[in-house]
């Protein structure tokens, strides 16, 4: 049972702390300061993760409240088809949805309940939410701030789940499509299949073109072939990370960032690196997740920079970031997709608030968001 004072316990052993090194002759007045500001940063932390808390507790709840809604009797069709909406979702609990990551966590089962999609034969790219942030979190013992460092590292600009057209971030590999097939393909298709990494060309729709040759070719190798979503998680991986086949992978991955998001922690779990990223030993955490060679472009050194840049300033609004997302979809250019409220975001909104019949404002109210959140979740790309 967690203690009723966890700041009185802390405090006693700050105290504690401070008369060891006093023996070793630290100053009153530092051993002071330096109390003081572990107080403050403690207590800091305390009233976050209960924000943290409260939040994603109201989120779960209000999901709960949808699914009640939606398995009671319609009164009318207005009813109905808030039935339907806020059924959809949660069709593919126990599903699609792939199984529990590895290792025991009681309160997993209910967060991903609250956090399972059903993609059927095409899906909206879901922004992520404060459950499946607080989630992920949870499970690796770390803070948002090194998530959003490995996930700002991951991503390409604008450092979304998703390209521009609704469809999952991917990377096509084809080394690996090469090793998958035993190299057959390689003298008619040495852009797809090749025994050297690289030759990746543009990014965005190019990587689809280049999954779609290999797919027609082989397509669970073609799957396995591609790092998928936010945390680029690769689908040869599939079986380790408890996906019942690479279709099931890459259907998670088109469902939603929380998905892909549980795709990162999956891995980071499974490769036993969630202590490196917890203690920011960055070089040991680059040298499993992105491999063996991550000091050729920086990996670790891409890692502490975003994660000092989250820990020194603001964290990612996920209500901003998931405008942004639904204004990237419809087209309009809201720079990129971090949360922060700037001049291009202001202004894509205001843009598509013209296009729409809604009053203008500097600020994202509500009746915006809505409508923005139904136009962009409209947005459904076919999956391959």
């Amino acid at each position: 049972m967690p203690s009723p004072d966890p700041l009185g316990e802390l405090t006693a052993k700050i105290n504690s702390a401070m008369a060891r090194l006093e023996q070793d002759g630290v100053s009153a007045a530092e051993q002071a300061a330096l109390k003081g500001a572990l107080q403050h940063y403690f207590k800091g932390r305390e009233n976050l993760l209960a924000n943290k808390l409260d939040e994603a507790t109201a989120e779960i709840k209000a999901g709960d409240d949808d699914r009640a809604s939606a398995n009671a009797p319609a009164a009318g069709a207005g009813q109905a088809a808030a039935a339907a909406n806020a059924a959809a979702p949660a069709a593919g609990a126990g599903g699609a949805g792939g199984p529990n990551p590895p290792g025991p966590d009681a309160e997993t089962p209910t967060v991903r309940d609250q956090l399972a999609d059903d993609p059927g034969t095409s899906a909206t790219g879901r922004p992520l939410s404060q459950a499946g942030l607080f989630a992920a979190c949870q499970q690796l013992g770390v803070g948002a701030a090194e998530i959003w460092a490995v996930v700002f590292t991951e991503c390409d600009p604008p450092y979304s789940g998703y390209f521009r057209d609704g469809r999952p971030q991917i990377l096509f590999e084809r080394h690996i499509f090469h090793r998958l097939t035993g190299g057959r393909f390689d003298s008619d298709n040495p852009d797809i299949s090749n025994s050297h990494s690289g030759g990746y060309g543009a990014g965005g729709a190019h990587q689809y073109e280049r999954l779609k040759r290999a797919m027609a070719l082989d397509d669970s190798a073609a799957i396995q072939s591609a790092s998928w979503g936010i945390g680029q998680t690769l689908g040869s991986n599939f079986k380790r990370l408890g996906y019942s086949t690479p279709r099931d992978l890459m259907n998670q991955m088109f469902a939603s960032e929380n998905q892909q998001l549980d795709g990162m922690v999956r891995e980071i779990r499974a490769s036993k690196i969630s202590g490196a990223l917890a203690a920011h030993d960055w070089k040991s955490f680059a040298s499993v997740y992105n491999g063996p060679n991550f000091a050729v472009n920086d990996y670790d050194g891409h890692l502490q920079s975003w994660f000092a840049k989250f820990t020194n300033g603001a964290l990612p609004d996920l209500r901003i970031r998931a405008a942004q997302m639904y204004l990237m979809f419809l087209g309009l250019e809201p720079s990129d997709i971090d949360g922060m409220w700037g001049k291009r975001t202001r202004a894509a909104m205001n843009q598509f608030q013209a296009m729409n019949g809604i009053a203008r404002t500097d600020t994202l109210d509500e009746a915006t968001f809505t409508a923005l959140q139904t136009a962009g979740e409209a947005v459904k790309p076919a999956i391959p």
